[in-house]
């Protein structure tokens, strides 16, 4: 009887050992070296120590035949707001472009005294670009420059030396 009984729970726990064990899916390794794996279910960055139990189950992951794929940079982005524009880069984009003195012109033309000296402040002092500036859309605009256009001149004028 008792052996029986003892059949029949190793039979059970061989049926549901899977469920317990550890899962590792590893995703690949991160720019500084380390492991990108999800165990058990939770996301990690596993340092690729021998010494770490996780980094040891990805080894028994390996040893099972699967290889950690290589460290693949993201594409840059080809969105000019997330370049933001150093002043050195701006203003020689404006120059380049033979707009620096229409984009003064245009904040010269404020109507309003005291929203053409903030215009000025911010366009004589500012040291950081932003593609998305309400004042930078409202001078294109009044210059008549596209959005692609502005784009086009912005993404130039990141690669350009920041100072």
């Amino acid at each position: 009887m008792i052996r029986r009984i003892l059949a029949s729970a190793l039979l059970l726990l061989a049926l549901i050992w899977p469920a317990f064990a550890d899962q590792v899916i590893v995703h690949g390794y991160t720019e500084n070296g380390a492991i990108d794996a999800t165990i058990d279910g939770q996301r990690m960055t596993v340092p690729d120590d021998m010494a770490n139990r996780h980094r040891q189950m990805i080894a028994a992951w390996e040893a099972d035949g699967n290889t950690i794929l290589p460290y693949v940079p993201p594409a840059p982005s080809t969105d000019p707001k997330d370049y933001p524009l150093t002043r050195v880069q701006f203003m020689a984009m404006l120059d380049i472009a033979g707009l620096l003195t229409t984009a003064e012109t245009q904040i010269d033309a404020i109507s309003d005294p005291v929203q053409r000296a903030i215009a000025r402040s911010r366009f004589e002092n500012v040291q950081t670009f932003n593609r998305d500036d309400p004042l930078l859309v409202q001078l294109a605009a009044s210059a008549g420059l596209t959005s692609e256009q502005v784009d086009q001149y912005w993404m130039q004028a990141k690669d350009l030396p920041a100072n």
